[in-house]
């Protein structure tokens, strides 16, 4: 079903949220009959509290949003599409894919905006309460379990949203062929939803305090998340190696 007015769209994420906690826990019965790993149950309240904490935002951003939308298509459309026309439907699906690939890949390798990004790859778990999501085409469980993955050979990789054939043209795809290890290369060690959220910003403003000259304050903001600096050598990248990927921050309550 389509819709010509935005007004007229029903509230999607509204609607999915008890098939969403109902999988989690099919997810964890499944888990738990095969001998699997369950949920940690720290962690899911902190990867729930970023969710709920998303959902309130879109109360203050969502109407700023549609706005810009509606602006840019009043005066800047270059043509207009049938909106009942199903072909009008099959190029915005591929458009808006292509664009969640360099979006979603510009949140990697951009500082400022992988400071709000590193959030949801914070988890040292994958499961439904981290996210959601058939192998030449399409986006498959392995392939974004490279995307989370923290082994060197996970970093900066399989960006995709539905369509995995943006990575393989670009040359951001990656196979699953090790053990994933998951979360930061640098992990925070915290449940604390406001230390989940804010770190990465502290992390860039001390950078930004510290970094001598324009260009170096520059890339602070707007190199990857590796930039370290530069030296009389040329630039420094932090490297980006996990620390014991193995070991996952898991504190019991006395």
């Amino acid at each position: 079903c389509s819709y010509e007015d935005v007004n007229s769209v029903p509230d999607y994420i509204t609607q999915v949220i008890p098939y969403f906690v109902s999988l989690i826990f099919i997810e964890q019965i499944i888990a738990f009959v095969n001998g699997f790993r369950v949920i940690q149950v720290s962690d899911a309240i902190a990867s729930l509290s970023q969710g709920i904490a998303m959902e309130l935002s879109k109360s203050l951003f969502k109407g700023l949003a549609i706005m810009s939308y509606i602006y840019i298509y009043q005066n800047w459309r270059i043509c207009s599409l049938e909106w009942q026309n199903t072909s009008t439907w099959i190029i915005a699906f591929i458009a808006v894919d292509f664009g969640f690939y360099w979006i979603h890949r510009f949140t990697h390798e951009i500082n400022v905006l992988w400071a709000a990004h590193q959030v949801h790859h914070s988890s040292q778990q994958y499961n439904l309460t981290t996210a959601l999501r058939q192998s030449y085409i399409l986006n498959t469980p392995s392939h974004h379990r490279v995307h989370h993955g923290r082994n060197e050979y996970c970093i900066d990789k399989n960006y995709g949203g539905v369509l995995i054939i943006w990575d393989r043209l670009f040359g951001t795809f990656q196979m699953e062929t090790d053990c994933v290890s998951y979360g930061l290369t640098k992990n925070i060690h915290t449940f604390n939803p406001f230390t989940i959220q804010m770190h990465h910003y502290f992390n860039i403003y001390h950078k930004f305090n510290h970094a001598q000259g324009f260009t170096n304050k520059w890339n602070t903001l707007f190199a990857g998340p590796a930039w370290e600096g530069a030296t009389a050598d040329g630039p420094k990248h932090e490297q980006q190696t996990s620390e014991s990927p193995d070991i996952e921050y898991d504190p019991q309550i006395p």
